[in-house]
């Protein structure tokens, strides 16, 4: 057995760690470990809710099905809602898996949405990926407008959502280098999807699937390079 005083310096050690090596540690945790952290020390009781990149993918919501397989929608809105709520500090990245349902829950996850893109939007997050898992088009959920309001993106990663047009004080992405929309229906405005690209200077890296209400595509991107 170790001894009570190399149990003390492990402890220790724990305790001090910079936080540049514990954001780190964190960020290659699965997120329902990460919050299993807190239990280390006092120090770490509340370091996971600082944790600057929020995954809640298939690994994320594996405790959270239903007998029947599928998974409680309420309840997880709820979870993440509450780990936003509670956060502390910026949030880096936000990648969230969005699981297939009925049209009336496709109006539930728009309106959970709204919020949390609200909240991303103002803490300067870097990097977005949201992908809704739709069977058919009727399953693809309608985006908020807040998306364009996350105006420090640098990755943004769509799939299976309705885009809608931009708000007219909309000014672009200044900081986007990556843009991949996938399954995405833009109402057969192809001159929306122009204009947003247009006002992505950065712009290096543009990938582009299975997208409905687009049949011609001019882009004009004087630094894309994909």
């Amino acid at each position: 057995m170790a001894s009570s005083e190399s149990l003390e310096t492990n402890n220790n050690l724990i305790t001090i760690m910079p936080a540049i090596v514990t954001d780190k540690i964190l960020k290659y945790l699965p997120f329902t470990i990460a919050a299993k952290t807190s239990i280390l020390s006092r120090t770490w009781r509340h370091i996971w809710l600082s944790c600057p990149y929020l995954t809640f993918d298939e690994t994320f919501w594996t405790g959270f099905r239903k007998a029947d397989s599928t998974t409680d929608w309420q309840k997880e809105s709820r979870i993440i809602s509450n780990i936003l709520l509670h956060h502390n500090g910026r949030i880096q990245s936000f990648y969230l898996v969005l699981k297939p349902g009925n049209a009336d829950l496709q109006v539930d996850k728009n309106a959970s949405l709204s919020p949390w893109l609200s909240l991303l939007s103002r803490t300067y997050t870097k990097k977005i990926a949201l992908d809704n898992w739709a069977r058919k088009w009727s399953d693809l959920v309608i985006l908020p407008s807040y998306i364009f309001h996350c105006t420090d993106l640098m990755k943004l990663k769509l799939q299976c959502f309705v885009l809608i047009t931009p708000p007219f004080d909309f000014k672009g992405f200044p900081h986007l280098k990556r843009l991949e929309l996938l399954c995405l229906k833009f109402n057969n405005d192809i001159d929306m999807l122009w204009s947003i690209i247009a006002k992505c200077p950065c712009l290096v890296f543009l990938r582009l699937e299975d997208c409905l209400g687009m049949d011609i595509l001019d882009v004009d991107g004087h630094d894309l390079k994909s």
